[in-house]
């Protein structure tokens, strides 16, 4: 309890906080001595009324709080001399009513009276608060308001009605509340808002969310709007009659927690940042929805019933670089992944394109698969691969089939009779399923792109040959469990490129050794749990890419496991369970195999013999020590150890004399073989001069390029870089940057872009014949385009990519065209030769270039050094533009040889002797020379300039690094700058060291020159050096 002797001597006093005592009763007139008082806080107390004289004598009091008491009532006269309040704070109270005594309080601008009992508001309850900007009673009990309760608040900006039991506000109750700005009307009962903002200039930010409204559309809100909040409602639409959704202006829209069932164009508008759609019921997302939403950076559709998203109805305007792309959200929707949604594999690949928004929750995505031989109907996303998002088909013809209209036409696909077949969206996947569907023969019709064939589980006693020719694309064949008895000769004949084949569970008695001919990629064979007797020995000699074998569970008795060395990349292979003999030389020549090839046999130790008399189960063959029995007698064998080291030794030495045959031959002739490579792409190797293309107005590129997208990388930055920026430079089109339309048929590109093409360059790597090449559209549109111009097309050849490896269509393009291996010392040189012809804009002259010994690293370089002595390469002798003198410029460890010529030592004809290069190329010489990646260091004297030595930096014609896809090579102009620096701050006596190697050198020339047979190649004159001659 408070009295007035309290206060009576702080008459100064400014801010009395009495909050969080236990205050039940005020005295009166206990403030009246505070005559300059301002704010009183009173809060957290335990009043239950405010009395007249409570606050007597505050006549500045600007701000008065009471909340979090249990005031019920207060007085009519408590705020009569207070007519400065500005600030008034009743919360947490137990009013009932508004009190009559704040009429008296014309000067207010916040009230608080929120989380009371107040269950009406009367009309002249606030009409007298003109002033008034904050008006706050939510967590009330209020049932309504009147049309005119607030019509006197001009000057309101916030009111909050939250959380009342509000069924309907009249409409127009805000019309005279102009400035308003922020208004709260949500966690009411509303169920219908027509009429009732719409008419509000100013207001910015609206929140009507958690009610009862079943119906919305643009029109009812103000176009101004920044910031709307219907969730939590019944609405089925967002409706836009008057389609304004260009002219709204709202950033935030949630519109989570409803029954949306569809989003369009005209569902957002145009202005929306943030989208929350979250927890609906949207099955159907329309195509276009978001391209024109340029400000959109959110969108969150979780939890909702979309089966299925189309690429196009996330498409987007192109998003500027210096802008983040959106990020949606889809998680926790019941997606079907089929081959239309093959692209949330790629998502964060396309949206490079920056027209697709990035999806930031896939680890949430599950997906139903369509194929019901999935092992999980329903998978995280994330543990699903794009082959396993499928689509039934049941007949299908490619745009650029010609017979399609014809019964026998092999790029029609259609589905056999009683069989499901699933393809992707590429049609790189082309599963055929006919299992347990009582076949007693192969189809016919197995269509001819097919890659997984299901025939198990059926009645096939015999396999006919001849079913499954042509198929060329079958990657994986099940005829497991399907009763097979035999095997005909050439069942599997066309299947080169089969790489698993299931024959388990079945009753194949013998194997003769036909069955797997030309099967050279198969790599795995199941074969366990039939009845194999016999194996003929040649079976699996040709499968040289087999990985996987399983032999057990059958009747296999003596064939000769260790044939199995042939097949060099076996890395499993089960024998168990089978009646191998206990003859005793079989048995160690079992076991001996057995121990070399442990790791790759993964039932070694459950292998054992079985009697040929009784039947009985015999010792496991690994044992250190068992009985065998032959045909006479049974003996006791201890182990024994063959010596099988004499074969490997001998095939050793037969390799590294042939080795060092071909080593010796490539010695003796590698001055005629190097001359004969310099030859052929002397003029195409180094210009000195800049070159233009012809014109050729028939074509608009000069060059097309096709690779696979995996190489993408790899081919913008080493092909295109040289091509476009080199010397020639040609218009190149690639197959991957150029095509930028999502969603057309990548086949019509290819074909129009090969036939407004010179030249086309084929770039066949690993992906390319794996990945590529295996899409229908990708392929057909090649063998359509360049059926009749085999003589335009180059093909490059990457890795250790052989024509094995490609199917008949592909060997036959390379072996129409012209074909380069990228490995080639002499690669760009030949490209460069195979691609349309250029003109020089300076007659050719002639310089002699050198191998550039920068590194001892295999960096690219224009042909190979030749030393006269051990250590010492020639010196590379090219014409120079500008010489420069030195005198010091030698150390031991320099990587580059620079022989000093003095007029004292040598004649003429000695000086030409001196200089012996292995190969020469036709060049200009202009006063400057291009700029490239290696600098050549070089000393040379001219005959007619003896006293003078000439120390040059010249630059080498660009010669481009090889690289290959995510392995570039380390720069070479780095690494020689270094070197370079390091040379010229060296101690002054190095040159002396080099003098004295100088005359070393030289007296070795003068000795060797007779054995030398050159021949003369002039050589242009620079700087008025005239006859100068070069012996090579």
């Amino acid at each position: 309890q408070l009295n007035f002797d309290m206060f009576k001597d702080l008459s100064a006093l400014q801010v009395l906080d009495l909050s969080h005592n236990s205050l039940t009763v005020i005295g009166d007139k206990t403030f009246s001595s505070l005559t300059n008082l301002h704010r009183l806080d009173l809060s957290f107390n335990q009043l239950l009324t405010v009395q007249g004289q409570d606050l007597a004598g505050l006549h500045v009091l600007s701000a008065v709080s009471v909340a979090h008491n249990n005031i019920s009532h207060i007085s009519d006269e408590a705020f009569e001399n207070c007519t400065n309040l500005r600030d008034l704070r009743l919360e947490y109270n137990a009013l009932s009513e508004i009190p009559s005594a704040i009429v008296e309080l014309i000067s207010l601008r916040t009230l608080r009276i929120s989380h009371n009992a107040l269950a009406t508001i009367k009309h002249d309850d606030l009409t007298h608060l003109n002033d008034l900007i904050h008006l706050d009673m939510s967590n009330n009990v209020l049932k309504g308001i009147c049309k005119h309760c607030l019509e006197n608040l001009s000057e309101l900006k916030v009111l909050d009605l939250s959380s009342n039991e509000l069924s309907a506000i009249p409409q127009g109750s805000f019309e005279s509340n102009v400035a308003l700005q922020h208004l709260r009307v949500d966690g009411n009962k509303l169920s219908d808002i027509n009429g009732l903002f719409a008419s509000l200039p100013n207001l910015l930010w609206l929140n009507v969310s958690d009610n009862r409204i079943t119906w919305f559309d643009y029109a009812l809100i103000p176009v101004q709007l920044k910031y709307l909040d219907l969730h939590k409602n019944r609405i089925r639409d967002l409706g836009n009659y008057f389609n304004i959704e260009s002219k709204i202006e709202i950033r935030t829209l949630d519109v989570s927690h409803n029954q949306l069932e569809s989003l369009g164009p005209s569902s957002v508008p145009d202005s929306c940042e943030l989208l929350f759609v979250n927890s609906n019921k949207i099955k159907r997302i329309a195509q276009g929805t978001f391209s024109s939403k340029i400000n959109i950076t959110m969108v969150d559709l979780f939890d909702n019933l979309l089966s299925k998203i189309d690429l196009n109805s996330i498409n987007l305007q192109l998003v500027p670089e210096n802008k983040d792309l959106p990020e949606f959200y889809i998680g926790g929707n019941p997606i079907f992944c089929d081959c239309h949604m093959e692209w949330m594999h790629r998502v964060h690949q396309i949206s490079g394109l920056r027209q697709h928004p990035r999806v930031m929750d896939l680890d949430k995505v599950t997906c139903t698969l369509p194929y019901p031989r999935s092992e999980e109907n329903r998978l995280q996303f994330l543990e699903t691969e794009p082959s396993q998002f499928l689509c039934p088909y049941t007949s299908h013809c490619f745009a650029l089939c010609q017979c399609c209209d014809f019964i026998a036409c092999d790029c029609q696909m259609t589905c056999p009779d009683g069989c499901s077949c699933y393809h992707d969206d590429t049609w790189a996947n082309n599963i055929v399923d006919c299992s347990e569907r009582n076949h007693q023969q192969l189809p016919e019709d197995i269509p001819m792109d097919a890659t997984v064939v299901y025939m198990d589980g059926n009645e096939m006693p015999l396999l006919d040959a001849h079913h499954l020719i042509g198929r060329k694309n079958l990657k994986a064949l099940y005829l497991n469990n399907s009763r097979i008895e035999r095997i005909q000769n050439r069942t599997f004949h066309g299947l080169s490129t089969l790489k698993k084949l299931y024959l388990e569970d079945n009753m194949i008695v013998e194997l003769e050794g036909f069955e797997f001919d030309q099967m050279m990629h198969l790599q795995e064979l199941y074969l366990q749990n039939n009845r194999l007797k016999h194996i003929n020995n040649s079976t699996f000699s040709n499968l040289k890419s087999l990985e996987i074998l399983r032999l057990d569970g059958n009747y296999l008795f003596g064939f000769p496991v260790w044939h199995l060395k042939l097949n060099s990349g076996l890395k499993a292979a089960t024998l168990s369970v089978n009646m191998w003999s206990c003859e005793c030389q079989y048995m160690v020549d079992f076991k001996n195999w057995l121990i070399r090839e442990n790791d790759v046999v993964r039932d070694a130790k459950s292998i054992y013999c079985v009697s040929n008399s009784t039947g009985d189960p015999g010792p496991y063959i690994l044992e250190n020590s068992y009985s065998c029995e032959n045909f006479i007698a049974t003996s006791i064998v201890q182990e024994r150890f063959e010596n099988d080291f004499l074969q490997p030794v001998l095939i050793t030495l037969g390799i590294f004399f042939m080795v060092l045959v071909i080593v010796v031959m490539l010695a003796v002739f590698r001055v005629r073989l190097i001359a004969s490579a310099s030859k052929k792409c002397s003029f195409r190797c180094f210009h000195s001069d800049p070159v233009t293309l012809e014109s050729n107005g028939k074509y608009m590129y000069d060059v097309f390029v096709s690779y696979s997208e995996l190489d993408a990388a790899f081919v913008n930055e080493v092909f295109a870089g040289e091509l476009e920026n080199g010397d020639p430079s040609y218009n190149v089109c690639l197959a991957s940057r150029d095509y930028q339309s999502i969603g057309t048929y990548v086949g019509d590109f290819i074909v129009q872009s090969i036939e407004s093409s010179q030249k086309i360059i084929l770039i066949i790597t690993k992906n390319f014949i794996e990945n590529d090449w295996c899409k229908f559209s990708f392929k057909a549109a090649h063998l359509e385009a360049i059926k009749n111009i085999k003589h335009r097309v180059v093909v490059v050849l990457c890795g250790d990519v052989t024509e094995n490896e490609m199917d008949p269509d592909l060997q036959s393009i390379v072996k129409m065209s012209t074909k380069l291996k990228y490995e080639d010392k002499s690669f760009w040189c030949k490209l460069h030769a195979s691609l349309p012809s250029y003109v020089q804009k300076v007659p050719s002259k002639c310089y002699i270039t050198e191998t550039n010994y920068v590194t001892k690293n295999n960096l690219p370089s224009f042909s190979q050094g030749q030393s006269l002595k051990q250590g010492v390469p020639l010196v590379p002798t090219m014409v120079l533009g500008q010489p420069i003198k030195t005198n010091n410029h030698y150390q031991n460890n320099h990587n580059h040889r620079h022989l000093h010529q003095q007029q004292s030592s040598l004649d003429s004809n000695d000086l030409d002797k001196t200089f012996v290069s292995v190969e020469t190329a036709q060049s200009s010489l202009g006063s400057t020379l291009s700029p490239s990646l290696n600098h050549s260091y070089m000393s040379i004297d001219y005959a007619q300039a003896r006293n003078s030595h000439i120390y040059s930096s010249i630059d080498e014609p660009h010669s481009p690094p090889r690289m290959y896809p995510s392995a570039p090579l380390p720069s070479v102009h780095t690494l020689h700058q270094y070197i370079h620096q390091q040379q010229q701050q060296q101690n002054h006596h190095s040159y002396q060291l080099q003098q004295q190697q100088l005359s070393e050198d030289l007296l070795l020339l003068q000795q060797q020159q007779q054995q030398l047979r050159p021949t003369h190649t002039p050589i242009s004159e620079p700087h008025g050096i005239t006859d100068p001659t070069v012996r090579t």
